[in-house]
């Protein structure tokens, strides 16, 4: 009869979990690697230069230099805004300039085409068939008489 080595598969059943945990580990370790490499450069610095390094000013400086990046971009956005208001104000002083020439135009030209109106009224006299014939040359109109052109 054929006796179980049980010592012998416990054996074989540890190394396979110890060799499948190994292999998850080096998995995990391939992943984040620049954990490792982020620990080792300090500590690969402490002993090469055997000086006390003070974490404290580092950190000191670091957070220096983020305020100081955050001042910029607060004084950027505020000339970004300043540029912009100035920009509106350009626009809006621009906008009314325009409408003030335009409206000096419109009434220029309104006198002008009454003027015009009054003339063709006192050339025309009191004959309908020539007043309609010199407004309708003055504003590019089609006269149809009777249904003919």
């Amino acid at each position: 009869m054929i006796q179980p080595r049980c010592g012998e598969m416990a054996i074989s059943v540890t190394w396979l979990n110890f060799s499948i945990a190994c292999k998850k580990f080096w998995a995990w370790v391939k992943k984040n690697w620049k954990l490792f490499v982020g620990m080792a450069i300090p500590i690969v610095l402490v002993v090469v230069f055997r000086k006390k390094i003070d974490l404290s000013k580092i950190l000191t400086r670091i957070q220096d230099d983020h305020y100081r990046e955050l001042d910029l971009i607060e004084s950027a956005r505020e000339e970004e805004l300043r540029k912009l208001r100035l920009a509106d104000k350009k626009y809006l002083e621009t906008v009314r300039e325009i409408e003030t020439q335009y409206e000096k135009q419109l009434d220029a030209l309104d006198a002008l085409e009454r003027e015009r109106i009054q003339e063709i009224l006192y050339e025309s006299g009191n004959d309908a068939d020539e007043l309609t014939q010199m407004l309708a040359e003055k504003f590019k109109f089609r006269v149809i008489n009777g249904g003919r052109q």
